[in-house]
């Protein structure tokens, strides 16, 4: 399993386009095979700041997510309305319990 954390903060004079770009984007990518959960929450310390948590079934799945026409769609309506990017961390995951 493949984790994928990205943490951006938005310009908040575009936060309604981001919204909307951001919902087509969750849709789309959550339809994707091996899309295990797609998720986005905003910091409740930091209005217009956005954590996404992806988990994919494999890397090769996460690596044809990144390739697909919707990322380079989502890249493109909000690239001038990103203010702040976290380097985005991606994770390998061997073993998965619960609490």
């Amino acid at each position: 399993m493949i984790v994928l954390r990205a943490c951006l903060t938005i310009d908040p004079a575009g936060r309604e386009i981001f919204l909307s770009a951001l919902r087509e984007f969750v849709d789309h990518s959550r339809a994707e095979t091996d899309c295990l959960t797609f998720d986005v929450g905003e910091d409740v310390h930091a209005l217009n700041r956005f954590i996404v948590l992806e988990v994919w079934a494999t890397h090769a799945a996460l690596d044809q997510h990144e390739k697909s026409s919707h990322v380079a769609t989502f890249k493109a309506k909000i690239g001038t309305l990103v203010t702040e990017r976290e380097t985005t961390q991606v994770y390998t995951v061997n073993n998965v319990s619960t609490l």
